[in-house]
């Protein structure tokens, strides 16, 4: 079994290389041997990286309504205001909570493959991963995990979105190579890590030109969380569907800012006559002041009356748009009474988060599928292999709010009628705080603790 596997697996190995080999021979004729330092030149690639690093500074309080221009006025600049609000971190952190809050569940057909993944995924702090994954998908569009063994665990390391440039088949569309390139800030050294179906090859231009630097085994290409549709589409986020209306937002609450600054709190004074004694200067900030005019002569403050209740209207019609493009749920905002609301209800004020969340859980489960496979590579080649009809299936658990007495009861329900297992039930449950301590105090009826193969996936 573990021959068949290994054959299938250099079997489909073998054929995307050779269309990698295709790709690059008929693409970079010229310069084959240093091709991928003309392929991170390819508008696709540029274009989505342009992308990455603009949310990025987005994400760090670069936005549009810091090009305000202040007004000059006598020789004295006036510092107009630019006020930015950071919703969309709110906003995605709300999706990343909602989707991965609760680890996800493992389950499967065969109970010591499902125990063996666990533990993997344990080891090798999977759960942290799978956050980090979601976050960039959110924010940047993207995510690439690499999965790898270090001679004692299963592991994945994230490469930098910014850094990534899967290659695409130009015939078929499918996904055959990856490089990841960047340039160090220090000494402005370049570098690119070369993945093929087998092995990476490491080269840099550290000394004036392009050299192998290194070349390593591979147990597979990068896996590639993308949110798009076509790979000809640049990788969307929640960003671009709701910074024109943020944009928006920041700009109008700024200029609020200063009409009432200057209009209501620092209004315009205004004098009819002479003053007897002319003040040597005023604060802003100060009240209280007294002037001596001449008689007959006037003083007063001119306010601008503001449209309060058309202003209010407007700013929210804008939130309410943020949050329907976002599609969370007001009450994540307080923008609903959730005293005394019943479950069902609930469930109806989440059904278009739970859109949005299908999609994304569309996009991880497709990775994860692609991670599980490469360890069950992994694994066949420590000698522990499975059936081809055994698989590892990936179950996510939404974080909807729920009492306590309420999620258990369901469990109990479930796991009385046989639809879910020990394990599940003790995973799911708001009053396990350990999984991996309570699922190790259970014994089996040989008397030996759950997992087996324990030695064998950590090296102990």
């Amino acid at each position: 079994m573990i021959l068949y596997d290994f054959c299938i697996g250099m079997y489909r190995k073998g054929d995307v290389m050779q269309a990698l080999e295709q790709y690059i021979n008929s693409k970079y004729a010229d310069n084959v041997l240093q091709w991928f330092e003309e392929e991170v030149k390819q508008p696709e690639h540029i274009n989505n990286i342009s992308k990455v690093l603009n949310n990025k500074d987005y994400l760090k309080g670069i936005h549009k309504v810091l090009n305000r221009e202040d007004m000059t006025y006598k020789g004295e600049t006036y510092e107009v205001r630019k006020t930015i609000f950071q919703t969309v971190k709110s906003l995605i952190n709300f999706f990343n909570g909602y989707i991965l809050a609760k680890p996800v569940s493992l389950g499967g057909t065969n109970e010591d493959m499902v125990k063996t993944y666990n533990r993997v995924y344990r080891l090798g702090g999977y759960d942290k991963l799978n956050h980090d994954i979601l976050d960039r998908l959110l924010k940047l569009g993207c995510a690439y995990e690499y999965v790898y063994y270090d001679g004692n665990k299963i592991k994945s390391k994230l490469i930098a979105s910014e850094d990534g440039y899967p290659i695409y088949s130009e015939d078929t569309g499918d996904y055959i190579g990856f490089i990841e390139h960047y340039t160090s800030d220090s000494n402005k050294v370049s570098y690119w890590n070369v993945h093929y179906p087998n092995k990476v090859e490491m080269y840099t231009d550290e000394g004036g030109h392009i050299h192998l630097v290194d070349t390593k085994v591979s147990f597979g290409l990068p896996i590639v969380y993308e949110n798009k549709e076509n790979i000809d589409e640049v990788n969307v986020t929640l960003l671009d569907d709701i910074k024109p209306l943020l944009d928006e937002f920041e700009d109008f609450m700024s200029k609020l800012g200063d009409s009432i600054y200057t209009n209501s709190i620092n209004p315009i004074l205004t004098l009819t006559g002479s003053m007897l004694e002319l003040p040597k200067g005023v604060s802003a900030d100060a009240c209280g002041f007294l002037f001596n005019i001449d008689n007959g002569g006037e003083m007063e403050y001119v306010t601008a009356t503001m449209d309060y209740n058309t202003i209010k209207l407007y700013l929210d019609n804008l939130k309410q748009m943020m949050y329907d493009i976002a599609e969370v749920p007001s009450i994540i905002f307080g923008q609903s009474n959730v005293a005394n609301v019943s479950e069902t209800s609930i469930k109806m004020m989440y059904s278009k988060a739970n859109n949005k969340a299908s999609w994304y859980r569309y996009i991880l489960e497709e990775g994860y599928d692609q991670r599980n496979e490469v360890i069950r590579h992994i694994l066949s080649l420590k000698g522990m292999a499975y059936s081809d009809d055994d698989y590892i299936n990936i179950e996510f658990n939404y974080s909807i709010p729920m009492a306590d007495t309420d999620v258990i009861n369901n469990l109990h329900t479930q796991y009385t009628d046989g639809c879910i297992d020990k394990q599940t039930y003790i995973e799911l449950s708001p009053l396990t705080k350990n999984v991996d301590s309570v699922m190790g105090r259970l014994m089996d009826n040989t008397g030996v603790p759950t997992g087996t193969h324990q030695n064998q996936v950590d090296g102990e």
